[in-house]
């Protein structure tokens, strides 16, 4: 989908709705990279579980075609994770001093497209590496080389095994110095997204005149700004599921040490086994939403 598609089809939203989703997401990043200390600190090794499973498997292959075979999974993530951060909060503070009071698909600028794409292409890079951290832990927790019913759910596995070739050019794309996409973001012009501007400067400058980063925001998985009176629905659904996940984790991480220490706790393993059911039951409200995103 071209950009001109994208800008179009953005509703209308308030500069504080804009604001709330980016600080969302930033609060998401941190409470996952606590998760990543937590496996750390309490020396767990996810390393055979990511090699085992063919999703994992499939895109270190796939970021090592292009980046340094040196560099691990982990490093990765956690390199993308400062960069994110680093463009969301950049972006954060242009919305936040913005005059732009509202924002509209028929008004929005090129900068501010290209704003709206990154802050939806990072809200899909957190989610579904949320999601691999989420799956490998139950794989080392149930011990399964592969990512069965036991350890996912069937929506979630379609999930990472659709958009896995996505996943993985977003994480060759947020290896990139933060600086480096700041820098192509306050290049953008500053002129409506409107077909007649965009086809002038990519005819006279070429497509990277108009875009920060390749390629467009999947928006039936990530429909930040494409939903209008669904969205306050999808904010609160997306929070209460990010809280939920990092606690589920983090009791995960517990389950863990007291298998390696030869621990039962059988009140833990009823407590992972419920929060399991709230977060499935949270996800699938979530897509429900999309759903009627999805059908207009």
């Amino acid at each position: 989908m071209e950009l001109i598609d994208y800008a179009k089809n953005i509703k209308t939203f308030k500069q504080s709705e804009v604001i709330s989703s980016i600080q969302n997401q930033l609060a998401f990043i941190n409470g996952i990279q606590d998760t990543l200390d937590l496996v750390k600190s309490n020396n767990i090794d996810l390393s055979r579980s990511l090699d085992n499973w063919a999703v994992t498997n499939q895109i270190t292959k796939e970021i090592h075609r292009v980046l340094s075979p040196s560099m691990s999974y982990w490093e990765l993530i956690k390199h993308n994770f400062g960069v994110i951060q680093t463009v969301l909060n950049f972006i954060l503070n242009e919305i936040s001093t913005d005059k732009t009071k509202l924002y509209d698909g028929n008004s929005i600028t090129i900068k501010q497209a290209n704003y709206f794409n990154i802050i939806e292409m990072a809200s899909f890079w957190v989610k579904y590496t949320n999601l691999v951290i989420d799956i490998l832990l139950s794989m080392e927790n149930k011990e399964q080389k592969d990512a069965t019913p036991a350890v996912v759910s069937k929506t979630d596995l379609a999930f990472v095994n659709k958009t896995r070739a996505y996943y993985s050019d977003l994480c060759i794309q947020f290896a990139e110095a933060p600086n480096t996409i700041i820098g192509h973001l306050k290049k953008m012009p500053d002129v409506p997204a409107s077909e007649n501007n965009i086809d002038v400067l990519m005819s006279s400058k070429g497509i990277d005149s108009v875009r920060a980063m390749r390629g467009i925001a999947i928006h039936l998985l990530t429909p930040m700004f494409w939903i209008k009176e669904l969205k306050m629905e999808w904010d609160i659904k997306s929070i209460k599921s990010y809280h939920e996940d990092n606690q589920y984790n983090a009791m995960k991480i517990e389950q863990l040490n007291n298998k390696r220490n030869g621990k039962i706790d059988t009140t833990l393993d009823f407590q992972i086994s419920k929060y399991q059911d709230k977060i499935q039951k949270n996800r699938y409200e979530i897509e429900k939403i999309e759903a009627r995103y999805a059908k207009g």
